[in-house]
C-alpha cells in the first residue's frame, strides 16, 4: 500500500528526489493502530521473492531498474569513495525520519531496526552473536580511533602496520604509540602489495595489534587475511581490519576486530560505521568515554545514542544486498574489476601497480601521463564519467561495483580516450 501511494503522491522519491507524503503515513498510523516500520517491513518484504530468485546468475539490469532508475546518463565508477543510494534504502530512511518526528513513540521500532542491524553486519562477516559483538560509529576513523584509543597497553608492545595504509589507520595507532610508548612497525610496500614474507619477517618478534586493510584504496591490493591472521596469531597477537574497502567486497570474517563504513560498497547513508569485535579480543577494554547507551563488549565504547537514521538506511542496504547473496556481488565485483583492467590496457593504459589476479579487485589504478589536466575529475565529470583522480600518486582510480554494466565500462574508455593517454 505505501509503495503503490508513494508511487502517486510523491514521484521524486522515486526518481532520487526526498519528498515524503507525511500526511500519508500518519493518516495510516491513525487507521490502522499500528506503526509505520510494519508497512515499510510489509512493502519491502514483497520484494524479497523477487530478490531470491536473482541469487544464481543476479539479473541486475532487473536491480538496476528498480533501485537506481535514472542512473543512464552517468558511468559511476567511484564507489570506493562513496555509493549511490539505493531507492529502497532511500525509503527507509525517509520512513525513519518520520518515525523520529513521533517523539518517544518511534523509540520501539527503532531499537529494533538497531538489533536487526548489528546481527547484519554479524552475518556479513559471518560471525555469530556468540562470537562477536558490534559497536555502531560516525564512520571507519571513528571506530579504528576508538579502538587503539581503549586497548589495554603496555610500554613497548609492538603495532604492525603497512606503508600503503591511509591516513585513518596510520594515525589511529600513531596517536595510541605517543599515548602508551608503543613500538610502530611498518612493513614496506613491494609494487602495492602486502607481502607476507616482509610481515612473517615482523612476526618473528612478539607482536601485540597488527591493522591492515582488507583492500587497499592506495593500489586495490586485496590482501589474504587468512593468512595475515594465522602470522599475526603465532606472534602472540591479534589482527584489526580496515574494511572501508572490504565491506561487501570479500570475505571479512579472519579478524579480530573490523572497522568500515556503510557508504562505499554497501551503498549505505552517511554517516555511519561500525566496529565488530570477538569477545574474545574485547574483555579488556578500557574505554576513555561512556554513557548511558553503552552495552556489553564492544558495545561498551559507544557510549551515546548511535547514529539512528543513517543506521536504519545501512540496515536496508544490507537487507537488500544480502538478498542478492554476498558471494554472487564479490564474484561479480571481481569479474567487472578485471574488465576494467582489460578494457584499459587494450586502449593503451598503463597499470599503476602490478598485481597478481588473486590478489585484484574491484579498485583499479591507470598511471595519468605527464602533462595530464590539472582539472581532470571535473572534466571526466563534465562528460559524465564520476571517478577519481589520486593526485599525489598520479592515477586514476576507477572502482565500479557489481552491477557496472560492461556497456558502461566500454562508454568510459570512449569517453576518457583522450584525456588519459
Amino acid at each position: 500500500l505505501w509503495l503503490s501511494l508513494s508511487r502517486r503522491l510523491s514521484p521524486l522519491a522515486f526518481a532520487g528526489g526526498v519528498a515524503v507524503p507525511d500526511q500519508l503515513f500518519w493518516r495510516l498510523e491513525s487507521r490502522r493502530g499500528q506503526g509505520i516500520r510494519s508497512r515499510r517491513s510489509e512493502a519491502l518484504g514483497a520484494l524479497a521473492p523477487v530478490s531470491a530468485r536473482l541469487c544464481s546468475g543476479v539479473d541486475w539490469a532487473d536491480f538496476r531498474q528498480r533501485e537506481f532508475p535514472s542512473s543512464g546518463e552517468w558511468v559511476y565508477l567511484d564507489h570506493a569513495l562513496r555509493g549511490p543510494i539505493p531507492l529502497s534504502v532511500q525509503r527507509a530512511s525517509q520512513v525513519a525520519l518520520l518515525e523520529a518526528s513521533g517523539g518517544r513513540r518511534a523509540r520501539g521500532a527503532q531499537t529494533s531496526r538497531l538489533s536487526s542491524l548489528r546481527t547484519r553486519l554479524l552475518s556479513l562477516v559471518g560471525w555469530s552473536e556468540a562470537e562477536g559483538g558490534v559497536c555502531l560509529t560516525a564512520n571507519t576513523t571513528t571506530a579504528l580511533g576508538l579502538l587503539a584509543a581503549s586497548l589495554p597497553w603496555n610500554s613497548g608492545d609492538r603495532v604492525l602496520l603497512h606503508e600503503d595504509e591511509v591516513a585513518s589507520n596510520r594515525r589511529a595507532w600513531e596517536a595510541a604509540a605517543a599515548a602508551h610508548e608503543l613500538q610502530l612497525v611498518v612493513l614496506p610496500s613491494r609494487d602495492g602489495r602486502l607481502e607476507l614474507n616482509d610481515l612473517a619477517a615482523a612476526c618473528r618478534e612478539p607482536v601485540s595489534w597488527a591493522s591492515f586493510a582488507a583492500v587497499s584504496l592506495v593500489t586495490g591490493d586485496v590482501r589474504p587475511l587468512a593468512q595475515i591472521r594465522a602470522l599475526v596469531a603465532e606472534a602472540g597477537g591479534r589482527l584489526c581490519v580496515d574494511a572501508a574497502q572490504g565491506a561487501g567486497c570479500v570475505r571479512l570474517g579472519a579478524a579480530d576486530a573490523i572497522a568500515g563504513s556503510g557508504r562505499k560498497w554497501l551503498c549505505g547513508p552517511p554517516e555511519v560505521g561500525f566496529l565488530l569485535m570477538r569477545h574474545s579480543a574485547s574483555q579488556d577494554l578500557r574505554p576513555f568515554t561512556g554513557g548511558a547507551c553503552s552495552g556489553p563488549g564492544v558495545q561498551v565504547l559507544e557510549g551515546g545514542v548511535p547514529p539512528l537514521l543513517p543506521a536504519i538506511g545501512l540496515e536496508a542496504s544490507l537487507e537488500l544486498l544480502s538478498g542478492l547473496g554476498w558471494a554472487e556481488i564479490e564474484g561479480d565485483l571481481r569479474e567487472r574489476g578485471e574488465e576494467v583492467r582489460r578494457a584499459g590496457l587494450e586502449a593503451g593504459w598503463k597499470l599503476a601497480f602490478d598485481l597478481p589476479s588473486a590478489r585484484s579487485g574491484a579498485i583499479v589504478h591507470f598511471q595519468l601521463p605527464p602533462g595530464s589536466p590539472a582539472d581532470l575529475e571535473d572534466q571526466l565529470e563534465a562528460r559524465g564519467v564520476i571517478a577519481r583522480v589520486a593526485k599525489e600518486q598520479r592515477t586514476l582510480r576507477v572502482s565500479p561495483h557489481a552491477w557496472t554494466t560492461s556497456a558502461e565500462i566500454e562508454s568510459f574508455i570512449e569517453r576518457t580516450r583522450d584525456l588519459c593517454r
